[in-house]
C-alpha cells in the first residue's frame, strides 16, 4: 500500500450520526510504485524512483520453441531472409539478435544485406564467453531501418557453412530461403529436407521505447482505510479526486483510470469498467483499483511520473455510534503480487 494519510483535521460534522473524513493515497519513491504490478514495458528507476517506460525493444516473431534438429543452413548458394515489421525504426541503437546453432570456422565472415541498401559483415570470432555461445549480437545501421517491412538476407562467405534455428508456424510468413543464392524465395517449405513452415529464431532490438505499459494497483480495501483500528466501518464515498505530478514532455501521454467493486476479487457481475472521469459514484462498492497508463507517439521520448495522489472524501459513523469491538490479536502477513503472470488454482479452490 502506498503512503496513507488520515487526515483528521479535516472531519467535519455532517449529522448527529455521521462525520466527513478525507484519506489521501500518496506514491511517491521507488518502494511505493514497486508495490503495484506493471508489465514489462514499463520501469521504477531505482535512483529517482520515477515511472517510466523500459527502453529497449526486441522485435521477434518466434518463441525460441525449437529442437536442434530444427535447423536451417546458410552457405554460399543458399540464403535465407528475414523481415520485421517496424513501426517507428527512430532508436539509439540496432542490432540482429542471431542464434547460431552450429559455428563455422574461426574467421568465417556472414553477409547480411540490410534493406538491399547496406551489407554488415560479421566475422566468427576467435573465442566467445559463455552467454553469446550461441546468440550472436551484431550491429545494425540505424540510416538502413525505415518504417514498415524491413527485410535482411543472410549468405555465406567462401565454403563455410552457418546453422540457424527455425520454429514450426503458419503466420507471420516473415521468413524464407532461396536455394539459387537469391533468384527464387520459399517461405513454406524451410529447414532440413524442407521440413519446417515457420520463422527463423533471429531477433531485432532496438534501443527505443515502446509506445506504451500499464501499471495496476492492488486492490484498496476503502473500509480497512477509514478504519482507526483495522476494524473496517460502513461508509459512503462522497469524493474521489487524484493529482499526477509529470514531466512535460512532448508527444508522451499519462492517463490515469478507475475501477470499483463490491467483492474483494475482480469479477464482471460485482465490479464496474475502468472510467478515466469519476462524475457519479458508483454506489455499493467497498474497493477500488487505479491503473496509470503511459505512452509515447515519439520512441526517442518517454512520459515520466513522479508522483501519484489520491483523495477520498467519506462519510463515516461518529466513533460514538461504532460498535464497541477491540482486535486482540492480529496476524496478517503482507502480500506480495508478482508483474508476471503464471498459472494458479483460483483462491476458493477446496483442497483435495
Amino acid at each position: 500500500m502506498a503512503t496513507h494519510t488520515d487526515n483528521l483535521p479535516s472531519t467535519k460534522q455532517e449529522s448527529p450520526e455521521t462525520c466527513s473524513k478525507t484519506i489521501r493515497l500518496r506514491y511517491k519513491g521507488n518502494t511505493d510504485f514497486n508495490r503495484n504490478t506493471y508489465d514489462l514495458n514499463i520501469d521504477v528507476d531505482s535512483d529517482s524512483g520515477c515511472v517510466h517506460l523500459t527502453k529497449g525493444v526486441t522485435y521477434a516473431d518466434e518463441m525460441g520453441n525449437c529442437t536442434n534438429r530444427d535447423i536451417e543452413a546458410i552457405t554460399r548458394t543458399q540464403w535465407i531472409r528475414k523481415e520485421f515489421w517496424i513501426d517507428q525504426p527512430e532508436a539509439d541503437r540496432a542490432e540482429l539478435l542471431v542464434y547460431v546453432k552450429n559455428k563455422p570456422r574461426t574467421g568465417s565472415r556472414l553477409h547480411i544485406t540490410v534493406n538491399d541498401q547496406q551489407t554488415v559483415i560479421f566475422e566468427e570470432p576467435k573465442n566467445r564467453e559463455y552467454w553469446n555461445d550461441c546468440w550472436n549480437s551484431i550491429p545494425i545501421p540505424l540510416d538502413a531501418l525505415c518504417a514498415g517491412l524491413n527485410r535482411f538476407i543472410f549468405q555465406a562467405e567462401g565454403e563455410e557453412r552457418w546453422d540457424v534455428l527455425v520454429e514450426q508456424s503458419r503466420l507471420p510468413d516473415r521468413s524464407a530461403k532461396s536455394r539459387d543464392a537469391g533468384r527464387n524465395w520459399d517461405d513454406q517449405n524451410l529447414g532440413l529436407n524442407d521440413a519446417c513452415d515457420g520463422e527463423y529464431m533471429i531477433r531485432l532490438k532496438l534501443e527505443q521505447y515502446p509506445s506504451g505499459g500499464k501499471m495496476l494497483s492492488d486492490t484498496i480495501d476503502i473500509g480497512q482505510l477509514v478504519a482507526p483500528d483495522g476494524i473496517a466501518v460502513p461508509f459512503r464515498l462522497d469524493r474521489l479526486e487524484s493529482n499526477l505530478e509529470t514531466e512535460a514532455v512532448s508527444n508522451t501521454k499519462v492517463d490515469l483510470s478507475f475501477r470499483f467493486g463490491s467483492t474483494p476479487d475482480y469479477s464482471l457481475e460485482t465490479w464496474t469498467d475502468w472510467i478515466s472521469t469519476i462524475e457519479t459514484i458508483p454506489e455499493q462498492l467497498s474497493y477500488f483499483q487505479w491503473q496509470m497508463s503511459l505512452s509515447t507517439d515519439n520512441s526517442l521520448l518517454t512520459p515520466v511520473v513522479k508522483e501519484l495522489e489520491i483523495e477520498m472524501e467519506l462519510s463515516v459513523p461518529e466513533p460514538t455510534n461504532r460498535p464497541k469491538l477491540e482486535i486482540i490479536q492480529r496476524q496478517v502477513p503482507e502480500s506480495v503480487r508478482s508483474s508476471h503472470r503464471f498459472s494458479y488454482l483460483p483462491s476458493g479452490t477446496k483442497r483435495a
